[in-house]
């Protein structure tokens, strides 16, 4: 009975091995690669659907982060730390992303995208992919969000002379920050006894200035927009809504019959950037590694 159990453990052991080769050597294709284009493919709908509809459904993320763990789990016989080190970082992601909700700075189908790409590909050629990926999404996001608000602004034909008008009122904050800059460039000018890469950050710094400004003008008469009540519909986020939640179908008969007129928001629809930047740190790996060094 011993040596029947131990050879019937030996054969299921056998079959076990065969699924997992069958399943994550797909003519040719390891489980990395495999990886690596679902979570593409799953980042490229999600950006598409948030372009089109200003929300990401959470199904996307979940199913990529659950296709994740559960991809990592089955190739754990070969090795156990791409296994830790998706649940190690997409947790981490999770958590910080969880917080950028919370302080309404994305929406919920953002923060559980962004974890789910490190619980998908957690690692990649021997660096750790989840940080690349995340230093190269907030340079890219920055990146982005500056050409979406330019393109924002300019389908709206108002915004520059509103522009011109919050630079003329805040013309004393803008001055004291273009002094800093020309300090920072003599400074740096000085301690290297020539111009070179050092005065770029003295003109992003004023640069940044007067986008912020921009921004705000942006933000305010651009991506907020008063309509009547009959017009709302689901997806739609209220402006006193402190996190990027959209009304559900349920809610808007309720705030049809309180109010006549309601004022929403928009924003900058983030979701593209997540593939932009997977597809960057796939090929590139990390920009600001390579940018330092």
């Amino acid at each position: 009975m011993i040596k029947s159990f131990s050879k019937s453990s030996i054969v299921s052991k056998h079959r076990f091995s065969s699924i997992q080769k069958t399943v994550f050597d797909i003519e040719g294709y390891g489980m990395f690669e495999i990886m690596a284009v679902a979570a593409f493919i799953g980042t490229f709908v999600s950006g598409i659907w948030d372009l089109r509809t200003t929300e990401i459904p959470d199904g996307i993320p979940t199913l990529m982060a659950f296709f994740g763990v559960f991809g990592w789990l089955m190739y754990s016989a070969n090795s156990l730390v791409p296994l830790i080190y998706s649940a190690v970082f997409g947790t981490a992601l999770l958590i910080a992303g969880w917080l950028m909700y919370r302080l309404g700075q994305w929406g919920g189908g953002d923060a559980k995208l962004f974890a789910a790409v490190a619980y998908m590909l957690p690692i990649w050629q021997n660096r750790i992919f989840a940080i690349d990926f995340v230093a190269n999404l907030f340079i890219v996001g920055a990146v982005y969000i500056m050409i979406y608000a330019l393109a924002a602004g300019i389908k709206n034909p108002n915004t520059f002379r509103l522009y011109k008008k919050d630079l003329a009122k805040n013309k004393k904050t803008v001055a004291a920050m273009l002094i800093v800059a020309l300090g920072l460039c003599f400074s740096m000018l000085y301690v290297s006894k020539r111009a070179g890469i050092e005065l770029l950050l003295p003109a992003m710094l004023f640069g940044l200035v007067l986008f912020w400004r921009y921004g705000v003008v942006v933000e305010q008469h651009v991506f907020r927009k008063r309509i009547a009540s009959s017009e709302l519909r689901q997806g739609d986020v209220m402006l006193e809504s402190k996190k990027w939640d959209g009304i559900a179908e349920s809610e808007i008969s309720f705030i049809r019959r309180e109010k006549k007129y309601v004022t929403i928001k928009d924003g900058v629809r983030f979701g593209p950037v997540f593939s932009i930047a997977f597809i960057i740190t796939l090929f590139y790996g990390n920009l600001l590694f390579s940018a330092i060094l």
